[in-house]
């Protein structure tokens, strides 16, 4: 007690995988596919050969022959629906509620390293009981409009009706489905109103520079 009291140790960086223990802490399973995508294009149909998703998907998990069956079958509803019958199975294949909460904070953050234009810094997983895909953030460091670099440019001043900057044609599909876009923008009027305030982001801050 009080040998290293205030003492400095160096600045540490904590960073905390999604697997199967962060899926138990929150979910109380680990049961169901985790995925960690990687691509400009999320979602494109790739052909009916898992082996052809491996390396975009990056999976975390052993996926069974039916898991993987159905990302690839989303895959081609992403690619290939019509816009009706996109708009009708998606919510058979993706929470919308979480995908609303997990979309309106990166794009709130206008965060550009992310699937909004390199597609990548975010999980899936799959709950056995729902197989809907359920989105995760991740590395969220280039928030603010900090990932694009010019001044004035769309990335910086940041658009919630497209958040997006080159063309994603999941989130394109996804904005133009009716029971998304009204969840994805009551979540961005919530925010605004409760963790998103001003005030709130400049106490924060200057709690940590006082400890």
């Amino acid at each position: 007690t009080g040998e290293i009291d205030r003492k400095y140790a160096g600045l540490y960086w904590l960073a905390e995988n999604v697997d199967t223990n962060f899926i138990q802490a929150r979910f109380k399973t680990k049961d169901g596919p985790i995925l960690k995508p990687v691509s400009v294009t999320p979602f494109n149909d790739l052909g009916g050969d898992w082996a052809k998703y491996v390396q975009t998907y990056g999976p975390k998990t052993h996926l069974t022959t039916a898991e993987q069956q159905r990302v690839i079958e989303f895959c081609k509803l992403v690619t290939s629906a019509s816009p009706h019958g996109f708009n009708a199975r998606i919510g058979d294949y993706v929470d919308l509620h979480n995908f609303s909460r997990f979309l309106a904070v990166v794009a709130w953050l206008n965060n550009h390293d992310s699937i909004l234009d390199r597609g990548q810094n975010y999980y899936t997983w799959q709950p056995v009981g729902t197989k809907k895909f359920t989105f995760i953030p991740w590395d969220q460091d280039n928030s603010f409009g900090m990932f694009s670099g010019q001044p004035g440019d769309t990335a910086v001043r940041g658009n919630i009706h497209q958040p997006w900057t080159a063309p994603v044609r999941f989130l394109e599909r996804m904005f133009k489905v009716p029971a998304f876009r009204t969840a994805y923008l009551e979540q961005l009027r919530t925010y605004s109103k409760t963790v998103f305030v001003p005030d709130r982001f400049a106490a924060q801050v200057g709690g940590l520079l006082e400890a």
